[in-house]
This record gives structure tokens, sequence and C-alpha cells, in this order.
């Protein structure tokens, strides 16, 4: 039986066999950090999140962490990453939590988040990876439209970008939660989005680098009603 949310979180969230970062990185970077299932769990409590079972992609998922989290909560969770040692640990650590009956497996693949379409346009953007790679969406059997939520953490310079792909090709309804630090979204949301809410969380004790660490949540409008 797989045991409560809260339960599964603790389990997987100082699991650094799993999850461990570069060890030239900073330290607190050696592990995944405690603080983003705290991120991810307030979103879905304050309902600001479409709920369980809801399918999540997740975009540069790196080590898989915030894809086996939302995992971890219910979600059919989905991830991206150029480099294929990451999209490998992180096949690896959605498997061995399944077999532990912690999450149903979460599904990875390689290649760019970003269509063709979206690449081309933010040619010129900073920090957008433009390699050619293999289709990442046919290899997870999905269609950006198809997914209910989107979420990122990412370099400043990319939401415009991953902005672009979420206004272009998410459906109608889908959701997008978006991690900053010492960054506010909502500042400069795209009018065609709904800006659902922002939140920040205190710096716990075992973030060294005492960010103002923030996430927000927009949706794509149903209706020109939504959009007012």
């Amino acid at each position: 039986m797989i045991p409560p949310v809260d339960s599964r979180i603790d389990h997987i969230r100082y699991r650094t066999d799993l999850f461990s970062r570069p060890k030239e990185a900073t330290r607190e970077f050696v592990q995944s950090p405690p603080w983003l299932a705290e991120h991810i769990s307030q979103g879905i409590a304050r309902k600001l999140l479409p709920q369980p079972p809801a399918s999540v992609l997740d975009l540069g998922c790196g080590n898989g962490y915030a894809a086996v989290l939302f995992a971890a909560h219910g979600y059919r969770a989905h991830g991206i990453d150029l480099q294929e040692s990451l999209v490998e640990r992180a096949q690896r650590a959605s498997e061995e939590l399944a077999r532990q009956d912690v999450i149903v497996p979460a599904r990875f693949a390689v290649g760019n988040y970003l269509p063709a379409a979206v690449r081309k346009r933010s040619a010129k953007a900073q920090h957008v990876l433009l390699e050619e790679t293999a289709d990442a969406y046919s290899s997870l059997g999905k269609r950006p439209e198809e997914f209910d939520l989107f979420f990122v953490y990412p370099f400043p310079n990319q939401m415009e970008s991953v902005f672009d792909l979420f206004t272009s090709s998410a459906r109608a309804g889908a959701y997008l939660m978006a991690l900053g630090d010492d960054v506010d979204w909502s500042a400069h949301p795209p009018r065609e989005l709904v800006h659902l809410g922002t939140q920040e969380l205190q710096s716990a004790d075992e973030d060294i680098l005492h960010l103002r660490r923030s996430y927000t949540v927009y949706q794509k409008p149903t209706s020109a009603k939504q959009r007012q």
C-alpha cells in the first residue's frame, strides 16, 4: 500500500543517494533542496494548481527531483532535459521509489522542451538552448497541449521562451508554475495569462544561500471573461 502523502514527501526530500548533485556545486546544491518540496506542497494545498491525478511536465527536469515530488502527490509526472546522464539518473530514482511503493513511476525523456517553432522565435534570447535533439515529446508519447501543468525552475532569461511555449502550445485552462530566486515573475506577466498567485517562503536553516525564494502560478484562460 502506498503511504500517505506527507510520509512519501518525507521519504523523498532527503534522499541524497538518489538526488545528489555535482560536488563542485555550492553545498546547498550537493543535495536536492528540501525547500522545493515546500513550494510544491503549498501550491497544491492553496489550490493554485490542478489537483492529482493531473499530468505535469517538468521543463528542464535535471535529476528528476521536482517531477518525483509531483508523483508523490499523485500526479502523472513527466520530465524533459537535454542532458542524457541526468535523465538516466531521474529515471533510476523514479523506478527505485516505485519499487519501494513510494510513487507511481514518473517518465523522462532526453531532448529540448522547446518545440522547433519556439526555438526559432527565441534564437536571440540568452540561455535558450537551441540544440537539435530527438523529439522528447514523441519519446514521452505526449504533445504539449496534453499536459495540465507545466513546472519550471529557470534561469531568469529563459522565462520569455517558457512563456512563448506555454502561450502557444499549452491547452486552454492549463497551469504554469515558475520558481524564482529573488525574482517575482508576477511583476511582468504576459497579458495573455491569468496570474493566480505568488507566494514567498522563508529561508530554511539548510538554505545556506538565504535567497528570497518564491513561486508564481499562471493559468492559460479558457474564455475572454477570464482574461479580464
